[in-house]
């Protein structure tokens, strides 16, 4: 379509922003819960959320204010770090997850093998650099469910990357394709 590309690895401290990251989200969940908590006058049930977030809720409320503080630090620099790094172009392109899509039900047991932010590795770095992105259903895997691009722009322009996806959405026409669990054929014929 006449863009140039040219291979590029994102570099910074990935280990240092994702244990930051873990933790700062942790803590704001855990403190969404207590606002709620508070709001509605109820206690939060074992069983009123899955077990994973009841792990992140009890892990962000024992987090201390100066790790809280020091990791929000580390945030900002890494942010910047990446920001000043993508600056020289106009989009960056990654992708979405570091394998397919997952289907129905099988977020928690995978999210039990595998790390939220190993699976996230490419959307949570972007968002602690507070630069503009786009995620794209670009492709598709072997058994058709969408394989996503990740579009991301300069501080501030956001025009650049939906002019690039709209372009590419022409192009591709992505919004022709079903999901093979759709059939659109008994969709059509049911009654009503």
């Amino acid at each position: 379509m006449g863009h140039d590309l040219e291979p590029y690895d994102l570099t910074f401290d990935f280990q240092a922003c994702r244990q930051a990251y873990i933790r700062v989200a942790a803590v704001l969940l855990a403190r969404q819960f207590m606002m709620a908590e508070a709001e509605f006058g109820a206690t939060l049930a074992a069983d009123d959320v899955e077990p994973v977030i009841r792990a992140r809720i009890e892990e962000g409320a024992t987090v201390d204010a100066v790790t809280h503080a020091t990791d929000i630090d580390t945030l900002r620099h890494v942010g910047r770090e990446i920001a000043t790094s993508l600056a020289p172009f106009d989009a960056f392109l990654c992708p979405v997850f570091p394998r397919q899509i997952f289907r129905i039900g099988e977020y928690d047991s995978i999210f039990n093998s595998e790390s939220a932010t190993t699976l996230t590795s490419f959307l949570f770095p972007i968002n602690v650099s507070g630069l503009p992105a786009i995620s794209l259903p670009m492709h598709r895997s072997l058994n058709g469910l969408p394989l996503g691009v990740q579009l991301v722009g300069r501080y501030g322009d956001e025009a650049t990357l939906l002019q690039l996806a709209s372009s590419l959405e022409k192009e591709i026409r992505w919004d022709k394709r079903r999901p093979p669990i759709v059939d659109v054929e008994a969709y059509q014929a049911a009654p009503g």
